[in-house]
């Protein structure tokens, strides 16, 4: 009879060993499944909001061919006439000619002039290349906090790029990235 106990209890102990490893087993399966599921949502959000901000200034590239070439002097007023870009860019904008020399910016206060937060790389690469760049956020001393360049080229009626406009993110203010990392996914 303590055999068959010994035997029974043996088995069932067993059981309970096979059942608790395959079960750990299938719920690390289950959890990282969902955070892969979660950080590919929070990626496609993320980018979702990069392709939204690129797309808006394309749009403003192709009304700002014209005024590069024949009235620059006009920049800084088409510029600030745009709110859409001073909410998409929470540190600023700005217009660049070929040579990378800035010919426009807004705000123009001194305390958040945009012109020290511009990444030269981003602008380089997107006049030469003739696409969208974006930079890496870079920590900036003068904001206290990492900024992020992203600049898209103006191109001429015939396709040659003849400058950039662009717009600069401050990661240490308010900005689509806040909104996306307080979203509780459970």
């Amino acid at each position: 009879t303590i055999l068959t106990l010994f035997v029974f209890l043996s088995g069932l102990w067993l059981l309970a060993a096979f059942s608790n490893h395959i079960l750990h087993r299938d719920m690390e399966r289950v959890l990282s499944d969902q955070q892969f599921s979660i950080a590919t949502l929070l990626a496609n959000e993320i980018d979702r909001e990069f392709d939204n901000r690129v797309n808006w200034l394309n749009k403003l590239a192709s009304t700002f061919s014209e005024p590069l070439k024949q009235r620059p002097a006009e920049l800084q007023a088409l510029i600030e006439q745009r709110p859409i870009l001073h909410e998409l860019f929470n540190n600023g904008v700005f217009v660049t000619g070929l040579d990378g020399q800035l010919l426009a910016q807004h705000p123009l206060s001194s305390a958040e002039q945009p012109a020290n937060a511009i990444d030269s790389a981003v602008v380089a690469e997107t006049i030469k290349t003739g696409k969208p760049g974006f930079g890496v956020p870079t920590a900036s001393a003068r904001f206290e906090a990492l900024v992020l360049t992203m600049a898209v080229p103006i191109q001429d009626d015939s396709g040659e790029t003849i400058g950039t406009i662009g717009g600069i993110i401050n990661l240490g203010k308010p900005n689509f990235i806040d909104q996306v990392a307080k979203t509780n996914y459970g």
